[in-house]
């Protein structure tokens, strides 16, 4: 496994996206999971959050994450 890129924001993480092509991404944030899977139909999106709420993890999954 090699890290290629790393994003503080969801604005740079779709940025990145689309200028790496990764085949995995671990992140944080719904609207930009739904930008990045809407954008290149062969990534996947591991879902990682600090937030305990199961509507987060939900809409993450409607988004196009990874279970």
């Amino acid at each position: 496994m090699e890290v290629v890129g790393e994003a503080g924001d969801g604005r740079t993480a779709v940025k990145l996206a689309h200028e790496l092509k990764p085949d995995v991404i671990v992140m944080d944030g719904i609207d930009a999971a739904r930008r990045i899977i809407n954008d290149i139909s062969d990534v996947k999106i591991v879902a990682l959050s600090m937030y305990p709420r199961k509507s987060f993890v939900v809409e993450m999954l409607k988004a196009g994450a990874e279970a």
